[in-house]
């Protein structure tokens, strides 16, 4: 005779519970679904999911790489979304713990280096820092080296390079040669970068960042002679490379008279950071508005040109460039999603007025706030679409830079 078990079995309810619990507080599954909220602009839930999932993994034992690889990604997006909300104390401490699993280091230090920055840090003390959180870590000097360049602290990043002799790897080679260029020592970094390349080896400037580098340091010193260059791709190349290493004069001079890469040096000043001196350069010349997008480069112009419109606020005049780019070009989404943050960073300003208009209407007050909040979700969701540009932490130094170098 079988015997049917008991509805209520307490050692039954016990495992389901356990199997239950052990599902609903899976970390990967709520970093999955942190992520989810995130896209759809609700950052608070956002954060209730991963700190729920982080306290669940709290004295846990990750052996496995992939489990600690997802508490290492949660910790970190735990501290972007943190930092997002500015709750930067908390945000440091969540880069911190990330740090202590191998292979997240560069992104969780650059992260936490950036936010040091941020708050007003020297880079000596945050390579200082930086130098003590690794002192476990291997390849701690390549590691802090690559993160200070990240970071843009290429001066400091000098200064450990040069005491420490036993980086010589292609990477930190490279690096090595673009801290001297910024420093100004061009003779060394020639010196430098040619013992670095094997002798008899073809290296070409195109693909190579040491040929290249190379080449552009003698033509500053005259060694060589840019203007007898003659393939517009390596012109076009060096000009990028040579805006990138902050060599302003020497792009101005391989733009020339050139239509084409005088625009194309607008838009890598721009892309590099560079946003002033691109502002400059941009309002010099016609309104981008009345180009002919036809012409090679007009469209992108046109584009960073609205991008600058709405970042100073002017939400209309950058809509009216991607409607017209929309127009040109109407299967392109990133202008659709362009026009779209105008609008609604233009619904939020009117929102807002009318809030300080209406300052003793209760139910007024309460619906623009909940309206607000409701555009700012929908502003997040278009955000991450990632239609503007967005800058690394060494080009966002680089927008601190007024134009004060004169690029015709």
């Amino acid at each position: 005779m079988l015997l049917r078990r008991k509805e209520g079995c307490p050692v039954e309810k016990k495992r389901q519970f356990e199997s239950d619990r052990s599902e609903s507080k899976s970390l990967s599954l709520l970093y999955q679904q942190s992520l989810k909220h995130r896209d759809r602009g609700d950052i608070s839930q956002a954060l209730s999911c991963l700190e729920e999932g982080l306290l669940t993994a709290f004295g846990r034992d990750y052996s496995k790489a992939s489990e600690r690889g997802i508490l290492a990604e949660s910790w970190i997006e735990y501290g972007k979304l943190l930092r997002q909300n500015n709750q930067h104390a908390k945000a440091i401490y969540a880069f911190e713990q990330a740090i202590a699993f191998a292979g997240h280091e560069l992104d969780a230090l650059t992260e936490w280096g950036d936010l040091l920055h941020e708050q007003g840090y020297s880079d000596e003390i945050i390579a200082e820092r930086m130098n003590r959180k690794l002192e476990h870590s291997q390849n701690r000097s390549e590691i802090l080296v690559e993160i200070l360049c990240r970071l843009g602290a290429f001066q400091t990043a000098f200064t450990y390079l040069k005491a420490d002799p036993t980086l010589n790897n292609e990477r930190m080679l490279q690096l090595h040669t673009e801290c001297l260029i910024r420093s100004g020592l061009l003779d060394q970094a020639i010196n430098y970068a040619s013992n670095a390349i094997d002798a008899g080896q073809l290296r070409p400037a195109f693909t190579d960042p040491l040929a290249m580098d190379t080449l552009l340091c003698r033509w500053i010193l005259g060694e060589e002679d840019y203007s007898a260059a003659q393939n517009r791709q390596l012109l076009s190349e060096s000009l990028k490379r040579a805006v990138n290493l902050g060599l302003h004069e020497l792009a101005n001079n391989i733009a020339g008279e050139d239509i084409y890469l005088q625009n194309e040096l607008t838009l890598r000043l721009y892309y590099e950071g560079y946003t002033e001196l691109a502002k400059a350069r941009l309002r010099r010349h016609s309104p981008v508005i009345s180009l002919n997008y036809s012409e090679p480069l007009h469209k992108d112009l046109a584009y960073i040109q609205a991008e600058i419109e709405y970042d100073e606020g002017a939400y209309d005049t950058a809509a009216q460039i991607f409607e017209s780019l929309i127009d040109k070009d109407p299967l392109t989404a990133t202008y659709r999603f362009a026009a779209a943050s105008c609008y609604l960073k233009k619904s939020y300003q009117e929102m807002e007025e009318r809030l300080s208009l209406n300052s003793r209407d209760l139910l007024g007050i309460q619906k623009a706030q909940h309206y607000m909040e409701t555009i700012i979700q929908s502003l997040y969701i278009v955000e991450r679409s990632r239609w503007h540009t967005v800058w690394t932490p060494a080009q966002l130094r680089n927008k601190c830079l007024p134009p004060s170098v004169r690029l015709s």
